[in-house]
């Protein structure tokens, strides 16, 4: 199977997306099923939110000001990085080769 590599690094993951969540939120894994019924990449839900972005100890340089505040909308992301034996997969599954050469 195409992601069966997943253990690869497991604690090193874990520890970067708990952290993002933050220390008491629950971290939501998914994996949608493709079209060929097998299952997708593990996806990672990240919930909307605002940070502040910048230097905001004034010691930092020219392109670290102003300090601002920014916003994102929820949005899903990988888990893992996609390899190209995964995104072949999922691309064959979806018949998007065959896109790709109609369009040229």
């Amino acid at each position: 199977m195409p992601y069966d590599h997943l253990q690869d690094n497991t604690r090193s993951v874990e520890k970067t997306i708990q952290l993002a969540a933050g220390k008491n939120k629950k971290i939501e894994i998914f994996r949608d099923r493709l079209k060929d019924g097998t299952l997708g990449p593990e996806m990672v839900w990240i919930p909307a939110g605002s940070f502040r972005m910048g230097n905001t100890q004034g010691n930092g340089d020219n392109n670290e000001l102003p300090v601002h505040t920014v916003s994102i909308k929820s949005f899903a992301i990988g888990r893992y990085e996609v390899t190209f034996e995964e995104y072949d997969h999922f691309a064959i599954t979806n018949n998007l080769f065959a896109l790709a050469e109609k369009e040229q």
